[in-house]
């Protein structure tokens, strides 16, 4: 039986280690190690751990220095996991089941499989969202060849970011034992050699992605740090330019589209920078210069933006704050309803109308883009309207974007509803 290892970088994130150690504890996968690497944390995640060592699985390791989060990762899949197969959980992230890792384990007896890709869903606080399901399903396919993932990427560059699951051979084939980069890097970096490998789906498994805190005002936006993640694009776009992968147009439009995607919950640094990212996007696909130097040349732009743009993002931030009640006492509030209305965008909306459905709430009114097809910055003008005389015990706004957070805030605020009915 292959051995696997269940790999925790982790960093001040006590108060969701455990939720994520519980998950990987639960496993029944009998060959199992779980490692849990403390990047140095000074709040309480070592007593947090010191609550799971009787379970002689459990591996404990704590930095002296803070080594940052990507060199933290690569280093505990290097130095301390020991498994054939590694499966990577953030430390704020949780398993499905405690049949997880096996559903995974049965799939890999022929040594050619490389990775893995399970069902991903996002846990929103009071509703999960399936990320990959939808692709995988529109594929139709379990196995996906080279050519297969390839197309799939142009169309889903984000489908391997949830990739938590791989052989740890193919682990350090992009970039060796030079690894100092960011987390994103290896996600780069990642997608740079599992485009080449054999790649298997497991619609049994979910891994559940978490969105920290829930709230706004923790959120700590560096522009610079921002900019910085185009140092992770470069390796995989000299690579698709050098193999014709892709056309120069392909990847400008795949990288805008992860853009978007790393973006998503800050929604004010893409409407920040989106026209330069473009013009990075270019200089990184165009230029013939060698990967140190454009790396250098991305420094200093992301030392200008910075300069120009960090006291707007700050002052954004702290504007956004405002609205952060919004966030807490989600669950209690929900308990307490018994009529809601719901006004949303995209998906989220629809996930939103079934959550409420299956909690026996009686939705008052359910207004979203797809069904009424305004454009999206109309949506809340004419959901509002709708309204007018309609009240409920909850207010919902379920949206991703902060900014239509915003909007829609103030104007149920301008309809007198009590702001302690509205949630997001």
């Amino acid at each position: 039986m292959k051995k696997a290892s269940i790999v925790i970088p982790t960093f001040n994130r006590a108060n969701f280690l455990k939720r994520a150690l519980l998950s990987a504890t639960s496993q029944v996968y009998s060959n199992l190690e779980i490692i849990v690497s403390d990047d140095c944390s000074d709040d309480n995640t070592k007593e947090v751990v010191e609550e799971f060592l009787h379970d002689d699985r459990v591996k404990y390791f704590k930095h002296i220095i803070n080594k940052g989060q990507g060199d933290n990762y690569f280093y505990t899949i290097k130095e301390l996991a020991n498994g054939e197969w590694v499966f990577l959980l953030a430390d704020d992230d949780y398993f499905n089941s405690k049949y997880y890792v096996s559903e995974v384990m049965n799939l890999v007896i022929n040594d050619d499989v490389h990775m893995v890709l399970t069902n991903t869903k996002i846990d929103l606080g009071i509703t999960q969202s399936t990320c990959h399901k939808d692709i995988h399903d529109k594929y139709g396919l379990k196995n996906y060849d080279k050519k297969t993932l390839i197309d799939i990427w142009k169309e889903y560059p984000h489908i391997l970011d949830g990739a938590n699951c791989f052989k740890r051979d193919i682990f350090f084939k992009g970039f060796g034992d030079n690894y100092k980069e960011s987390t994103m890097s290896l996600v780069e970096d990642f997608d740079l050699e599992v485009l080449k490998q054999n790649v298997i789906y497991c619609p049994e498994a979910s891994y559940i992605f978490t969105n920290g805190e829930h709230s706004l005002n923790k959120f700590k936006v560096n522009i610079y740090e921002y900019i910085l993640i185009l140092k992770s694009f470069v390796r995989p776009i000299k690579y698709a330019l050098k193999e014709s992968i892709f056309s120069k147009k392909q990847l400008e439009t795949i990288y805008l589209k992860k853009w978007e995607y790393y973006c998503n919950c800050t929604s004010f640094v893409s409407s920040v920078l989106d026209e330069e990212f473009l013009d990075f996007v270019k200089l990184i696909i165009n230029s013939s210069l060698e990967n140190d130097n454009i790396f250098n040349l991305i420094e200093k732009k992301a030392i200008k933006y910075s300069k120009l743009y960090q006291k707007e993002i700050d002052k954004k931030i702290i504007e956004y704050s405002k609205y952060d009640h919004i966030y807490k006492n989600k669950n209690k509030k929900i308990d307490d309803a018994k009529t809601v209305i719901i006004y949303g965008t995209k998906i989220r909306a629809l996930e939103y109308k079934s959550f409420f459905e299956k909690k026996g709430k009686e939705i008052k009114s359910f207004l979203d883009d797809f069904s009424y097809g305004y454009e999206i910055e109309n949506v809340f003008v004419h959901n509002i309207q709708k309204t007018d005389d309609i009240k409920a015990d909850l207010y919902v706004i379920a949206t991703d974007k902060f900014n239509f957070v915003e909007k829609m805030y103030e104007k149920l605020i301008n309809k007198k509803v009590d702001k302690d009915k509205i949630i997001a």
